[in-house]
């Protein structure tokens, strides 16, 4: 039925052989032609590379970590963070809302005060020996705390550091808050005595 159907065209197309193209195989990256016989081809799997890594165990070595620009540099400010009591914080604050200043101002002046009189004396945090017996530190009870971040000049944070050695005080936070205990409880001129 097909070929009555497109009998009354067929005269008007020319005849044309058909065009048989022999088909050659692909090759990929990875496979590679092998002779098997007199033009035959034979493809097969490419042979495994015989590359060895250069660190055979597999570790990777690290490479040092430069030092930051503010690490090796003997000027500019470090941001410095530490815990307060809420209510120490509220007092630094307005002492530092008062006297117009920043609060690592306050803290810098509060550590100047408390090393003048002489009370940077740190609580005992190393195991003591009293009577036969080494005892631990008392613990202090868990407490609410206000997370602090101050500016301070290089050369004040190398000064504080020194002083958290000399005094024994453990770390800039037990320095800071023994510094602004004192300083903070204390009545300060600008206030006329009022707190």
């Amino acid at each position: 039925m097909t070929s009555d159907r497109f009998a009354s065209i067929g005269d008007l197309l020319p005849n044309r052989p058909a065009a048989v193209r022999p088909l050659t195989p692909r090759t990929s990256p990875t496979t590679t032609t092998l002779k098997d016989a007199p033009g035959r081809d034979v493809v097969g799997p490419k042979p495994a590379s015989r590359t060895v890594p250069a660190n055979s165990s597999g570790a990777r070595t690290a490479t040092p970590r430069r030092p930051r620009a503010s690490e090796v540099s003997s000027g500019g400010t470090r941001r410095v963070a530490f815990r307060l009591d809420p209510e120490l914080h509220r007092r630094l604050v307005d002492r530092a809302t008062r006297e117009r200043t920043s609060n690592g101002n306050v803290v810098l002046d509060a550590i100047q005060s408390a090393h003048d009189a002489n009370t940077l004396v740190p609580r005992p945090t190393h195991p003591e020996l009293r009577g036969m017996f080494i005892r631990s530190p008392i613990r202090n009870t868990p407490s609410p705390s206000v997370l602090v971040e101050i500016r301070l000049h290089a050369q004040a944070l190398s000064e504080v550091d020194r002083l958290v050695t000399e005094t024994r005080a453990g770390t800039r936070t037990q320095l800071f808050q023994s510094a602004l205990a004192h300083y903070l409880t204390e009545p300060d001129s600008t206030s006329n005595g009022e707190e």
